[in-house]
C-alpha cells in the first residue's frame, strides 16, 4: 500500500514538473515578446535576467529527471534563439549576447540540477532499510 501511495505522489510530482516547465516557457515568451514603450527602463542587468530566466526554465527538469535534459537543453536553446529572432518584430532589439546568456543559464541549471538529483537520490537510498543477509 505504501508503494502505491509513493508512486501516486511521484506521478503527481511528475505532472507538476511538466506544468511548471510549460508555464515558465509561456511566462518567458510573454515577457520577452511584449512590445515595450520606448522610454521604458528595466532595472537590473539584462544579461543576468536572461541567465535567471533560462536557469529557472531548465532547473525543474534537471533536478527531477536529468535524462530529460537530452530534449530540454536543445528545446530551451532553440526557444531562446527564436525569441531573439522574433524580438525585432515586436519593437525590441535582437542581441546575440542575450542568447549566449540564455545558454549560460541553461548550462548552469543542467549541471546544478543534475548534481542535486544525484545528491538527493543518494540521500534517499541511504535512508532505505537494508536487507539483512
Amino acid at each position: 500500500v505504501r508503494q502505491s501511495s509513493f508512486l501516486g505522489a511521484m506521478l503527481k510530482f511528475h505532472h507538476m514538473v511538466i506544468i511548471a516547465t510549460i508555464a515558465l516557457f509561456v511566462v518567458i515568451a510573454c515577457l520577452t515578446l511584449i512590445t515595450m514603450p520606448k522610454n521604458t527602463i528595466l532595472h537590473g542587468n539584462d544579461k543576468l535576467q536572461h541567465i535567471a530566466a533560462f536557469f529557472a526554465l531548465t532547473l525543474p527538469v534537471a533536478c527531477y529527471r536529468p535524462r530529460w535534459l537530452l530534449w530540454m537543453v536543445p528545446l530551451a536553446a532553440a526557444f531562446g534563439g527564436a525569441i531573439e529572432l522574433l524580438q525585432p518584430f515586436v519593437g525590441r532589439s535582437r542581441d546575440l549576447a542575450d542568447w549566449y546568456a540564455d545558454l549560460k543559464g541553461i548550462g548552469a541549471a543542467a549541471v546544478l540540477g543534475s548534481l542535486l538529483h544525484v545528491i538527493c537520490k543518494g540521500i534517499s537510498t541511504a535512508r532505505q532499510p537494508r536487507a539483512v543477509p
